[in-house]
C-alpha cells in the first residue's frame, strides 16, 4: 500500500533533515545553506513533507511586498522548492501548494510570487494558478573610456532600499521587494556572491561570476552607479537588467498568484536573484 504524505509547517528540530534535502537538490555550499537557515529560515514559513524523520519535499516563504502604484501589498516569495529524487511524480508539489494557500489565506497574505529556475517550470507552476507578471529587459553595457566614480558605500541600508522601491512604484514601476527580515539576510545566505552599493541618490545590486557581471537591480543615476561597478570589477562590459517597458520585447522572469481582491499584475519588476 502506497504511503500517504501530508504537508505541514516544519519544526526547528527538523532543520538538519531539511538542510540535507536542500543540498541534495541545489548546488549551494554547506556554508551558504547553513547561513540561509540561520539568517532567513523561520519554522512558521517552511512548508514541508516528511517520510518519518526524513524531509522529502519543502518550500520556503520569504517575507516580501509587491508595490503597485505606491501601495504596498503583503506577499510571500516562494523560494527553494525541492523534492527528493526518490519521491518525485507522487503529487507532493500539489500537497505543498495546497497547504501553502490555506496558510496564505489565514494570514491575509495578498500574493504569492516566485521565479522559476528553468523555463519549463513556467508551465508547471501555471497548473497551480500562477501567472506571468514579472518581467525585465536586459542590455549589455560597455565600460566607459574614462575612469573615475562617485563616492559610495558598500551594502544598501534597508530603509534606503525600501524608500527607493516606494519611489519607483510611485513613478509607475510596479516592484516586488523584500521585507526587512529577508533583505538583511540576503547577502549572507545562499546568494552570498551578490554585492550591493549605495550612493546618495540610488543603489544597485550585482553579481560577479568569474568575470561575468550581471546587474540585477539599479535605481538612481545609472551612469554613476555603473561606473562604480566597472571600477570595482574591472570588466570591460556587463549585463544590466531594467524594468520592462514592453512585456512583448522583454523576458518573463517571475510568476504571481493573487488572493482575495488583490489586483492583477500585468508588469512588475523584481531584481533580487533568488530562484525557485
Amino acid at each position: 500500500m502506497e504511503k500517504l504524505f501530508e504537508a505541514g509547517l516544519a519544526k526547528k528540530s527538523e532543520y538538519d533533515s531539511l538542510k540535507e534535502l536542500f543540498t541534495l537538490c541545489f548546488e549551494d555550499s554547506i556554508e551558504a545553506v547553513n547561513a540561509f537557515f540561520e539568517k532567513t529560515v523561520s519554522p512558521e514559513r517552511v512548508v514541508a513533507i516528511f517520510d518519518g524523520n526524513k524531509a522529502i519535499s519543502s518550500l520556503y516563504l520569504l517575507e516580501s511586498d509587491i508595490l503597485i502604484d505606491g501601495v504596498s501589498h503583503n506577499a510571500y516569495y516562494v523560494y527553494g522548492f525541492c523534492t527528493h529524487p526518490d519521491y518525485r511524480n507522487k503529487g507532493l508539489m500539489k500537497k505543498l501548494f495546497h497547504f501553502t494557500e490555506k496558510l496564505v489565506k489565514e494570514r491575509n497574505i495578498e500574493y504569492l510570487f516566485l521565479v522559476p529556475a528553468e523555463g519549463y517550470l513556467f508551465n508547471v507552476y501555471s497548473k497551480f494558478g500562477f501567472k506571468k507578471g514579472i518581467y525585465y529587459k536586459e542590455e549589455t553595457v560597455c565600460a566607459p573610456t574614462t575612469s573615475g566614480s562617485a563616492s559610495f558605500c558598500e551594502n544598501v541600508s534597508f530603509d534606503s532600499y525600501k524608500a527607493f522601491c516606494l519611489e519607483r512604484s510611485k513613478n509607475g514601476v510596479n516592484i516586488a521587494s523584500l521585507k526587512e527580515s529577508t533583505f538583511k539576510s540576503f547577502f549572507t545566505s545562499c546568494n552570498g556572491e551578490a554585492t550591493a552599493i549605495q550612493t546618495e541618490n540610488g543603489y544597485c545590486i550585482f553579481e560577479n561570476n568569474d568575470g561575468k557581471v550581471t546587474v540585477f537591480e539599479i535605481y538612481g543615476d545609472e551612469k554613476e552607479l555603473l561606473n562604480i561597478v566597472f571600477e570595482k570589477t574591472k570588466v570591460t562590459s556587463l549585463v544590466c537588467r531594467f524594468p520592462a517597458d514592453d512585456i512583448n520585447n522583454s523576458k518573463a522572469y517571475g510568476m504571481y498568484k493573487p488572493f482575495g481582491a488583490s489586483p492583477e499584475i500585468e508588469n512588475a519588476f523584481f531584481g533580487i536573484p533568488y530562484s525557485t
